[in-house]
């Protein structure tokens, strides 16, 4: 199995991130690819307006679904969650996505950016080898209503 991690501030996670990760995935014909975010990224200050580790993560959750195309989410989820045991960050797992879209808007606070990093030109999100219609404008347009 061929493996590649990409690990970063993610500050925030972004498309150049992104396409970054999916070039690197289909370049080097890799069977996962993880993001890991770093919490307190050892050689650099990170600003005080930056997103705390939990929402960095769960930015790069998102992100991370937007590229799966095969594998199953639980999957991936299953293999990241090792990672962040012991660490003290507080995180949430979402699987579906509209979901942890709800998830973020309901918890942002006053000064926050919920940024997602879907594919945004695409209204579908491959899980495996199903297409189900997602559009990211229409959920949260839905969810401000």
């Amino acid at each position: 199995m061929r493996i590649g991690i990409y690990g970063g501030t993610f500050d925030p996670i972004h498309l150049g991130h992104m396409c970054a990760a999916q070039y690197a995935a289909e370049l080097l014909h890799l069977d996962r690819l993880y993001l890991i975010p770093a919490g307190l990224p050892p050689h650099k200050h990170l600003a005080d307006s930056t997103p705390a580790p939990e929402h960095r993560l769960h930015m790069t959750e998102l992100a991370a679904d937007a590229l799966s195309r095969t594998e199953c989410p639980a999957d991936i989820i299953a293999d990241i969650l090792p990672g962040l045991e012991g660490t003290g960050t507080p995180y949430e797992v979402i699987e579906d996505r509209v979901e942890a879209i709800h998830w973020a808007m309901d918890h942002a606070q006053a000064g926050d950016v919920i940024v997602l990093c879907g594919k945004g030109h695409e209204t579908y999100q491959e899980v495996g080898h199903e297409k189900r219609h997602m559009d990211e404008r229409e959920i949260v347009a839905e969810y401000l209503k």
